[in-house]
């Protein structure tokens, strides 16, 4: 039973069940945050996190952030995909109530329940579709067993724990590898959710991320250019190094961009190679992942 006064959120998710299910094992094996839980035919993810903030718009923000970014950055690519459902705020004081709002965070209805049973509804006069892409890798090691890179999918980190099930020192190695990621995934979210980079970020990955190669360029291409308004471009080419940045941008828009005139190569300087899409989506997540790390190292907006 919650305490009286306190109160929670819930934010209902749907998808491919197999992928949920894959994910409920990777957190729960572990033991990340935020919980993912079914009830009955529903799937929730809860989080501590959100229990002091009120506004359902700000947990919106913040969990549309986390989960279209999650794939990118943490690396849980998959063909299979999300979506974000309702937010329900659930109170309690004199009587339980349940106050559900769409994806966006508007308020559709509340229930107050009281302690006979009784239910009281309230209706309001809203859904956020999470693609989720990629392509398995191999597993890196070192020496001492210490994983360097290759969990790169949602179906590479569940066989990785399959086979170390039994094994705590490689359950370990893998929690201390994907743990950055979601740190620094988790304070970006509810630091910078709201920021004109972050929304340029997750409207591009959330509206062109999909299984098409021109969306896919699309998307990237707008992550890269976003990232660069806000840091610089010293910022990309000291990190990727000037050779490859302007490799990846210079494929994207001279093989990518269509024009008004339509003469696209015209338009735009020809790369010294054209990039491969598997590999500029790597160069973009890493990217990405640096960019939040630097944000979340830089502290409140």
């Amino acid at each position: 039973m919650r305490e009286e006064g306190k109160m929670s959120w819930k934010i209902q998710i749907d998808g491919d069940k197999k992928y949920i299910d894959d994910l409920i094992e990777v957190f729960q094996t572990l033991s990340f945050e935020p919980f993912i839980c079914k009830e009955g035919e529903n799937i929730y993810l809860e989080w501590k996190m959100f229990d002091d903030i009120t506004d359902a718009k700000e947990i919106s923000s913040k969990a549309k952030t986390f989960l279209t970014l999650m794939p990118v950055v943490f690396h849980f690519k998959s063909e299979r995909a999300i979506e974000l459902l309702k937010v329900l705020k659930i109170s309690y004081k004199d009587e339980k109530e349940e106050r559900v709002y769409d994806s966006e965070g508007n308020p559709e209805s509340s229930v107050e329940i009281s302690e006979d049973g009784k239910r009281s509804i309230r209706m309001y006069v809203g859904s956020g579709t999470f693609k989720i892409t990629g392509n398995a890798v191999y597993l890196a090691t070192s020496k001492d067993r210490q994983i360097l890179g290759g969990l790169t999918t949602i179906e590479s980190i569940i066989r990785h724990l399959l086979k170390a099930k039994n094994d705590s020192e490689s359950l370990k190695n893998v929690a201390e590898y994907l743990k950055p990621f979601l740190e620094n995934l988790t304070n970006f979210s509810f630091k910078f959710p709201d920021e004109t980079p972050t929304k340029d970020i997750v409207e591009a990955e959330f509206k062109y991320g999909k299984d098409f190669e021109l969306a896919k360029w699309t998307a990237l291409r707008k992550i890269y250019e976003a990232i660069r308004e806000d840091l610089g471009l010293d910022f990309i080419k000291n990190y990727l190094g000037a050779q490859l940045a302007d490799d990846f941008y210079y494929t994207t828009c001279y093989y990518y961009i269509h024009t008004e005139t339509g003469n696209i190569k015209e338009e735009y300087e020809k790369p010294s190679r054209k990039m491969p899409l598997s590999e500029a989506e790597e160069l973009i997540s890493k990217l990405l992942s640096k960019y939040i790390e630097e944000k979340v190292k830089g502290g409140e907006p």
